[in-house]
């Protein structure tokens, strides 16, 4: 998961580079692992292209971040299958021939998006779980009261993954008092799941407590 600037003449490379040097080509290299063999099924790739971030996403989970510091021109989708034998070597003669097969595709532009109405209050403040199960992170953002929640309750009220818990977060009023557990109530949390949860709650005014492990 790479980014590229190619010169296309001097036309190309002057949204990158005021100078550009001859047959130059810009490149910020990134390598992730997968899991699982891509061929074996469909998967859903995605890129989120901010001012100041790139985030590459596969299966809806965020897989790399890069500091956005050039491409800020326009750009078209590509889909490209070739054979590149000083990199991955040429393809075996059983496995040709062979089909790269695209689903779908979807592009969007972002537009203005309001401010959430943030209305949302306890008396008793907020428990907000958290916990990995099959390698995912999940969040279940619940009213504070006396009595112990059940798994089933937890579970359902279950968001999966930081983007999707921030609006929730987002809608409670600054102040509001949030309390920061693992799977059950008395049980903290691990660190590397708690801590971008918790620092995105500071950062919009509330008032985070729990200690993780």
């Amino acid at each position: 998961m790479s980014l590229h600037a190619w010169k296309d003449g001097p036309r190309l490379i002057a949204y990158v580079d005021p100078d550009p040097k001859a047959n130059e080509h810009l490149e910020v290299e990134g390598i992730w692992t997968a899991p699982w063999h891509l061929a074996d099924d469909y998967h859903v790739y995605g890129v989120d292209w901010e001012k100041d971030e790139i985030k590459f996403y596969v299966d809806g989970v965020v897989v790399r971040n890069v500091e956005n510091t050039r491409w800020h021109y326009p750009l078209r989708l590509i889909f490209d299958s070739e054979t590149m034998p000083d990199w991955f070597g040429m393809p075996k003669d059983e496995d040709l021939p062979s089909t790269f097969s695209v689903g779908y595709v979807r592009a969007w532009k972002k537009g203005e998006v309001a401010a959430p109405t943030r209305t949302k209050t306890s008396f008793k403040g907020w428990e907000l779980y958290i916990w990995k199960e099959k390698g995912d992170t999940y969040f279940s953002l619940m009213v504070g009261t006396n009595r112990l929640k059940t798994d089933e309750e937890i579970s359902k009220a279950s968001v999966k993954g930081l983007d999707a818990i921030k609006p929730k977060l987002a809608e409670l009023n600054a102040g509001e008092e949030v309390f920061v557990v693992g799977k059950k109530l008395m049980e903290p949390p691990l660190m590397d799941q708690a801590t971008p949860v918790i620092e995105y709650g500071k950062k919009i005014g509330l008032k985070v407590q729990g200690q993780s492990q």
